[in-house]
């Protein structure tokens, strides 16, 4: 059908669409190699002219992870590889935020391809990759000795730190065999690997962040909240339970200890409330496991907040249950 309207004089093989998307931009995106083979050998046909986005066909090529069309669009010597759109996104960092390993392993044997090129802001292909766990990818690039595998983006967030936030296991194991990747690293929030992973309850990376002996486990935010607090509060209690056998520190020496642990437990406390109603309060059963482990590991809630309040007087005002629970824990706190 391409072949029969392209021997029409009226037919224009160029002509694009209201977004700018030439019939070969389609045929890329779409990944019709045949057609896209038809289109490159016409004079009149630009392989490199961009969509209103600025991508190009190579860009959608690489982002829809057609192997075959980047193949053909490659071998025109004319096409820039490395072309970026109106967001700065190249066709290489296009294929490695959607996991495409074949396409990233063509693209960065491109000589003019630079593997460590971001976008607008600041994130490289790498950081894309990582933050989506396409561990394949991430391998690929960072055996480029160009690929800096701690390259931080405009906000200071690292690829370790990103992979960590989403619980990506396999991109995290892969970047802690690095010597040149910082397993503390803090973002401009302060918040490290560890605390992102903690916060989200993601068991394994805390697991496998807490073996390196150059880590603070304990080390807080801008904010002044530790990875411990911040599972405590959301009620992970698996990560909570890792840091008293996962770490040389006694966990009533870290962050429970310290005069906000009152603020903590009933955190911990309230994270666990929901309305169900006006003046109608609800208790998510699985609660009382993270709250029970802190209360059995350390004093903490005989100690006051920075406003007065003790542990117990926040849980009293929050869950009559677990005020008697801490109540008959500690007899002796002298209320």
């Amino acid at each position: 059908m391409v072949k029969i309207l392209l021997q029409r004089a009226e037919v224009n093989p160029e002509r694009p669409d209201n977004g700018g998307r030439t019939p070969l931009w389609c045929a890329a995106h779409s990944g019709h190699g045949g057609v896209v083979k038809i289109l490159v050998e016409r004079d009149e046909v630009s392989p490199k002219k961009s969509d209103n986005q600025g991508q190009t066909p190579l860009s959608r090529a690489a982002f829809k992870g057609r192997v075959g069309v980047v193949e053909i669009l490659l071998a025109r010597g004319s096409i820039n590889p490395d072309k970026p759109d109106n967001d700065g996104r190249t066709p290489l960092l296009c294929a490695a935020s959607n996991g495409h390993e074949a396409v990233v392993k063509m693209l960065v044997e491109q000589g003019e391809v630079n593997p460590n090129r971001p976008e607008s802001n600041s994130q490289t292909p790498l950081l894309f990759a990582a933050a989506n766990g396409h561990a394949r990818v991430v391998e690929a690039l960072i055996e480029r000795d160009e690929v800096n595998p701690d390259k931080p983006d405009n906000d200071g967030r690292a690829p370790l730190r990103c992979a960590a936030l989403k619980g990506r296991e396999g991109v995290v194991k892969m970047l802690l065999t690095r010597r040149d990747v910082d397993p503390d690293k803090p973002d401009i929030n302060g918040r490290t690997p560890l605390l992102c992973a903690a916060w989200n309850g993601y068991e394994g990376v805390v697991k496998m962040l807490l073996q390196r002996d150059e880590l603070i486990p304990d080390k807080p935010d801008n904010d002044g909240r530790t990875p411990l607090s911040y599972a405590a509060g959301n009620g992970y209690a698996g990560v909570v339970k890792y840091y008293s056998e996962g770490t040389s520190t006694p966990i009533n020496q870290m962050s429970l200890a310290k005069p906000h642990s009152a603020w903590l437990l009933g955190m911990a406390t309230q994270r666990w409330w929901r309305f169900s109603g006006p003046g109608v309060l609800r208790c998510d059963s699985k609660f009382p496991y993270s709250l029970r482990f802190l209360f059995s590991c350390c004093a903490c809630s005989i100690s006051y907040s920075a406003s007065g309040y003790s542990a117990l007087w926040i849980c009293a005002c929050t869950d009559v249950q677990v005020c008697g629970y801490v109540a008959r824990r500690y007899t002796a706190i002298g209320l």
